[in-house]
């Protein structure tokens, strides 16, 4: 595993990033509150992405609250993968945050998994 980790906190939001050959794996935790906690992520995220590596597993496991900034910032990571010829997969999903995916029927935008493995088997056969 090539690793490119950063690990960034703003107001109690933190992540950190892994590279694995054409994965990029995201493992978010605290609470996404506003754009300026996302936008360095998705600005490193945007550097990392190509052709070649195009496909993201979203770890967030450890995500305590997110509100429509975050689910903002879930949306346009999967859009540049899928624009880059990949995909995007969420997993570990807490209970809260599934409810909040289905009432924005986010669920049917996004593939979501129980774990990482499952992810990496799914965006590792299909792209």
């Amino acid at each position: 595993m090539v690793s490119i980790n950063n690990q960034i906190e703003m107001d109690q939001f933190s992540y950190t990033i892994a590279k694995e050959n054409s994965i990029i794996l995201l493992k978010l935790s605290g609470r996404i509150l506003d754009n300026e906690q996302t936008s360095k992520l998705l600005s490193e995220v945007n550097n990392i992405l190509s052709d070649k590596i195009n496909k993201i597993v979203l770890d967030i496991e450890n995500i305590e609250y997110i509100n429509s900034n975050g689910l903002n910032c879930f949306i346009q990571l999967l859009t540049k993968a899928r624009n880059m010829g990949g995909d995007a997969v969420i997993v570990n999903v807490p209970e809260k945050i599934q409810n909040l995916l289905l009432i924005s029927k986010l669920n049917t935008v996004f593939t979501i998994k129980d774990s990482v493995d499952k992810a990496n088997e799914i965006l590792t056969n299909s792209l």
